[in-house]
């Protein structure tokens, strides 16, 4: 009977070890299945993004190089352009009737400054000249910032101004009023001429 109770006290201590749980197993076996199942799915979903991303990319590289034009293109279409630009020019000058009036700037003027018609001032302006010019040059930056310096340099005054830029050149009528004669025209005429070459100061 002692024997027994030996015995029966043994399984009922602590050094008895816990009976295993086979569900706590299975739940284990079932979780780290999923995270396995879980960590192949998310590199299967990187390696389709990865696909995607460089089949986008090498897609729109192909959509460049197909809409770049080579450079014999280009320079074909620049010279039709020059061509038809030319064309329009002298149609514009055969119209107006050439010569210096004529407002259209052409391939072929060259760089200048005329004074083409003095008028005498009336009432209070009877002392003072309005003068005609007909300016002529290559258009650029500040261009009209330098005829304006050179107007003022002489001390006269724009009255009207009328402007055409084509094909890079520039032609421009400016009515002035100056106030020296036929010096203050010269004067003006040399300031003009600066200012068409960008030497004003």
């Amino acid at each position: 009977i002692q024997e027994a109770h030996r015995i029966k006290s043994f399984y009922n201590s602590r050094a008895q070890p816990n009976p295993i749980d086979y569900r706590s197993l299975d739940a284990y076996r079932q979780h780290s299945l999923r995270r396995r199942v879980s960590k192949e799915d998310a590199k299967e979903k990187h390696k389709v993004s990865e696909r995607d991303r460089s089949s986008n990319f090498n897609q729109s590289q192909a959509d460049l190089c197909s809409h770049q034009k080579n450079k014999a293109s280009v320079l074909e279409e620049t010279i039709r352009q020059l061509k038809q630009l030319k064309s329009t020019a002298f149609e514009l000058n055969a119209i107006c009737g050439g010569g210096s009036d004529c407002l259209y700037p052409g391939g072929d003027d060259d760089d200048s400054v005329v004074c083409i018609e003095d008028k005498e001032g009336k009432g209070e302006q009877q002392q003072q000249q309005v003068v005609k010019v007909m300016l002529s040059c290559e258009d650029r930056r500040k261009l009209m910032e330098d005829v304006g310096k050179a107007v003022r340099t002489v001390k006269a005054k724009v009255l009207r101004a009328e402007m055409v830029i084509m094909g890079g050149r520039m032609k421009c009528v400016l009515w002035v009023e100056e106030m020296e004669g036929y010096k203050g025209k010269c004067m003006l005429e040399m300031a003009l001429n600066a200012a068409a070459r960008g030497h004003v100061q």
